[in-house]
């Protein structure tokens, strides 16, 4: 079982869903990684046709909700090496803003 923090609309936390039980009004804490290159050049990735959000829709190269005793760090540090094989060292982020998609 697989818990997602839950937040009020100023990202405060407010509590804990199962992942497979978040409706559609709840407001829970997601990362994305972006990757460029020396060139500027950006990688993008396309969500599996199976998802049952945005299914094939092109984002962050690699995503994911923030867990149970996670914060954004951690979740940015492992969605990197769980989708794309890549270790980075924290100091090697440049943290974007937080934004809200509703």
């Amino acid at each position: 079982m697989t818990r997602v923090v839950l937040v009020d609309e100023n990202d405060n936390p407010i509590g804990l869903k199962e992942r497979s039980l978040i409706g559609d009004n709840d407001i829970t804490r997601g990362s994305g990684v972006w990757i460029t290159n020396s060139h500027d050049e950006i990688l993008i990735a396309q969500r599996s046709l199976t998802k049952s959000h945005g299914p094939g829709l092109w984002g962050t190269a690699a995503a994911g909700g923030v867990e149970e005793g996670e914060e954004y760090l951690d979740n940015v540090l492992k969605e990197a090496q769980e989708e794309l094989g890549l270790i980075i060292p924290p100091e090697e982020l440049v943290m974007g803003p937080k934004i809200f998609i509703g």
